[in-house]
């Protein structure tokens, strides 16, 4: 089954003064945008995104909805965690997939991983037209530094969301007025000939 990938394309809000947010767009480069609270902070900081469209075609079904980060939390005492979150915009906030990020005792850019979220469409029920508008639904980073510890930095290098889906294929079918018959979606090339009121074709 097809399967498409949307990146950040624009930072939606930045209410938690992420440094650098834009460096979290496209994909994976090697640049982070990050967030580095001070020694006594604690609290939440978040930073939301909207992705490039996804263009899937209006036919299609919704088998799977992804979503992750590739990014790291500098958190040797224990004392922050980073998530990345899907949010859908429809009769409500509906958010789902906390997906967490992994915790190291190194910090920086070049030690970020990718982590996956597991399948999002069972809760989130995406629609085609949904997943077309990207102001429907959002990715957010939050950063949560519990104890006045060092050093709890976020560093995130890019952000995904991924949908895989299939197209419903046409059946074949038949129709006429009696004297000719065409065949149609998919099968093409045949021309209808008459013969002792019978009816063949004719590559």
């Amino acid at each position: 089954m097809p399967s498409v990938t949307r990146y950040a394309g624009a930072v939606k809000e930045n209410p938690g003064a992420w440094d650098t947010p834009e460096q979290a767009l496209g994909a994976h480069d090697n640049y982070c945008t990050t967030k580095l609270p001070s020694f006594a902070a604690t609290g939440e900081w978040i930073v939301r995104f909207t992705t490039v469209p996804f263009n899937l075609p209006s036919n299609a079904i919704i088998d799977n909805v992804y979503h992750g980060f590739h990014a790291i939390v500098f958190d040797p005492y224990n004392c922050a965690s980073l998530t990345c979150l899907l949010r859908k915009f429809t009769n409500g906030t509906i958010a789902r997939g906390v997906v967490s990020a992994e915790s190291a005792s190194l910090y920086g850019c070049d030690n970020c991983i990718s982590v996956e979220s597991d399948d999002d469409q069972p809760d989130m029920q995406f629609t085609v037209a949904e997943l077309n508008d990207t102001t429907k639904f959002d990715v957010t980073f939050s950063l949560v530094k519990t104890f006045a510890l060092p050093y709890g930095y976020a560093y995130v290098d890019w952000c995904w969301v991924r949908v895989v889906y299939h197209v419903p294929a046409l059946a074949p079918y038949m129709s006429g007025d009696g004297l000719g018959w065409f065949i149609k979606a998919g099968l093409t090339g045949f021309r209808p000939t008459r013969t002792n009121n019978t009816h063949t074709y004719t590559p």
